[in-house]
């Protein structure tokens, strides 16, 4: 081989490993592990979530009333608490979470989601590296609301995500109704913080053109007189 072809060769080499660097989007060709509802097993959300194992111990749903604000998301976490609406720990715990803007009451039924394609519900994973958040929201996905009421939903998901991880989960949940801080505490039902109430005046009596109560008292005594 002649040093000119040699060297064409190199710099095609070098051209190559150099690209191996670059990012490649993750095909978002993805389907839910599930295409019908009654193929979810009725277990806790389980699966794998970047590449690491996943089971939800805890289920809730927040509504947020703020003006232009207002959504409902539904929380599935590896994290526990030690009671209803409690604490959650570890704060750095991965979880699912299905959101939907607006306070429309849900609707029993099913839901999909094709990874890439918008709808009126949100679907995303999330999970803490080192300091900072990472997850996904591409996802290709089966929900079933199969009971709802004020106070609980209960259903099953199947989702898999578009993230070049293979990240999967499903299984069936019961998401709690716990209301978020700035709505109420959550162990409770009795505001964050209180609004202070203005204190009432005493009454005084009224004040006679001669200046004081006192003068209209020495009125009064003179007419008796």
């Amino acid at each position: 081989m002649c040093k000119r072809a040699f060297s064409i060769l190199l710099i095609a080499a070098a051209a190559l490993s150099g690209c191996s660097d670059e990012y490649v989007a993750p095909s978002l060709d993805v389907k839910p592990p599930h295409e019908r509802a009654a193929t979810i097993r009725a277990r806790a959300v389980t699966g794998n979530l970047a590449g690491k194992p996943f089971e939800a111990h805890d289920a809730r749903f927040a509504l947020d009333r703020r003006q232009g604000y207002e959504k409902i998301t539904i929380y599935i976490s590896q994290a526990k608490a030690s009671e209803p609406c409690g604490k959650l720990g570890p704060k750095d715990a991965p979880k699912v979470w299905l959101r939907r803007a607006g306070l429309k009451p849900v609707k029993k039924g099913e839901i999909r989601l094709t990874a890439g394609k918008e709808a009126p519900w949100q679907l995303h994973y999330q999970h803490k590296e080192g300091h900072h958040w990472l997850g996904s929201g591409l996802a290709s996905a089966l929900v079933v609301f199969e009971n709802v009421s004020a106070h609980v939903i209960k259903g099953a998901v199947a989702v898999c995500f578009a993230d070049g991880k293979k990240s999967c989960v499903d299984g069936s949940f019961s998401a709690r109704h716990c209301p978020i801080r700035i709505d109420a505490t959550m162990r409770g039902n009795e505001p964050v913080e209180t609004v202070p109430q203005k204190k009432k005046k005493k009454a005084t009596p009224p004040v006679s053109d001669a200046g004081t109560p006192a003068a209209d008292a020495g009125k009064a005594s003179e007419k008796k007189d």
